[in-house]
């Protein structure tokens, strides 16, 4: 699946489910179990709840011969405006969820809000 023109929002309130099925909340951005490509997308990272971190980030794939991924390609991953005004905030790039997680980020732009632990 490719998304073209669609934009991802994490809203400070209760998690929502969107018209496609997903959960928007702060805690990942981009998660799931699928073959997804994200080009030329804009992935701007907000002030989480209190108490929490962002992570962009969070794949599982449940068999070893499954051929998912997520895939970030020319991508630009940085700080909204007020995330970049707050130093007591961490941002992952990524989590493993499972053992086999994987996840490609090729030719894109990481903001130096990313934490190197993760």
């Amino acid at each position: 699946m490719t998304l073209q023109q669609w934009g991802f929002l994490g809203v400070a309130s209760q998690p929502k489910t969107s018209p496609l099925g997903m959960t928007l909340d702060r805690e990942n951005f981009i998660c799931g179990d699928a073959k997804a490509l994200f080009q030329n997308c804009l992935i701007k990272a907000h002030i989480p709840l209190a108490m929490q971190y962002n992570t962009i980030i969070a794949q599982k794939r449940a068999f070893e011969k499954d051929a998912t991924r997520i895939v970030l390609q020319n991508c630009t991953i940085k700080a909204s405006r007020d995330l970049e005004k707050m130093d007591n905030i961490t941002t992952y790039l990524g989590r493993p969820w499972g053992i086999l997680s994987r996840t490609m980020i090729i030719e894109s732009y990481i903001d130096h809000l990313i934490s190197p632990r993760g």
